[in-house]
């Protein structure tokens, strides 16, 4: 019994749950799902395994807003994401995970990175956010984003945050906002 178990366990760690659920009728969405499943631990990795994985997610990142529909639907992906995306955690990483990294990333102002960085959204609230956000240009959903992170209590809690980042962080917003026309 417990060897049954074992093999099951296995079959499903080692084909991702088999049956993909994630596909579009959509040929350019279609390609960006095929670039997500690159993120996804190969069940033989290797050095040309993992070069693709990190091209994939530059190429997920320099997209922009074209991939983010895709990101927001594959950030419900299970699967263990490649050990190049693994965080020192007790579970393993998974790919929707690191999805919902692309997207903070291509969202989070390069004076963040280095300061506390607090989740901007997890996978229970970001088909929210993605609802509230469809349509916008990458340089409002920025904005939105430094506006949440300048007032956010967790971040403010912080002396270096308020101390170095914050002025810095509102400087930046302001030439972002001036961008926009706002």
């Amino acid at each position: 019994m417990h060897r049954l178990a074992f093999v099951f366990i296995f079959a499903i760690i080692t084909c991702g749950g088999c049956a993909d659920k994630f596909s579009s009728e959509d040929p350019e969405e279609q390609k960006i799902i095929e670039m997500v499943k690159l993120l996804r631990e190969p069940r033989f990795e290797n050095d040309e395994q993992n070069k693709k994985a990190d091209e994939a997610y530059d190429n997920l990142m320099a997209m922009g807003t074209k991939s983010l529909p895709v990101l927001v639907m594959m950030s419900k992906d299970k699967s263990v994401a490649n050990s190049m995306f693994q965080l020192p955690t007790i579970e393993a990483t998974t790919t929707g995970y690191v999805c919902e990294l692309i997207i903070q990333n291509m969202l989070i102002d390069s004076l963040i990175k280095g300061v506390y960085s607090p989740m901007y959204f997890w996978s229970n609230d970001i088909d929210e956010w993605w609802g509230r956000s469809k349509g916008k240009s990458l340089l409002e959903l920025k904005i939105e984003m430094l506006e949440w992170y300048v007032t956010t209590p967790k971040a403010k809690s912080y002396p270096a945050y308020r101390r170095r980042a914050l002025p810095l962080l509102n400087k930046r917003l302001e030439e972002y906002k001036k961008q926009a026309g706002r």
